[in-house]
């Protein structure tokens, strides 16, 4: 192949990344993207039963309020003690506890709601 083929190639993205693009954009307005603000509806909904998603989703609350409150630093006790099944101490501890993903949960919260950056976070 000549020098100026390879270039012309360069230049010309193929025909399969338009139809690519085009089947993401019909998926994503599908799922109702730009009908409410900047997502929509898309990843309005919660992932999994309603019980379980809602717990993990209080547990990433929680940790990232622990986490802005400051002051506490490495503390354990005060991180796993979440005064659920009070008088009970470390109850976190008994449960996943989310907290290797708690800074990616935490840059997801910076642009949406807790179930919106929830459903991102799991989507990832």
């Amino acid at each position: 192949m000549a020098r100026d083929d390879k270039r012309q190639l360069l230049r010309q993205p193929p025909k399969q990344l338009y139809a690519w693009l085009a089947g993401i954009l019909g998926c994503l307005f599908s799922f109702g993207l730009g009908a409410r603000g900047i997502l929509g509806r898309l990843f309005t909904w919660i992932p999994g039963d309603q019980g379980d998603a809602a717990l993990n989703n209080w547990i990433l609350e929680r940790n990232l309020q622990y986490g802005l409150q400051g002051g506490q630093g490495l503390n354990l006790t005060a991180l796993f003690t979440t005064n659920t099944f009070w008088p009970e101490t470390n109850t976190l501890a008994w449960s996943d506890n989310w907290l290797a993903l708690t800074p990616v949960y935490s840059l997801l919260r910076l642009a949406a709601p807790p179930g919106q950056a929830f459903a991102l976070l799991i989507t990832l």
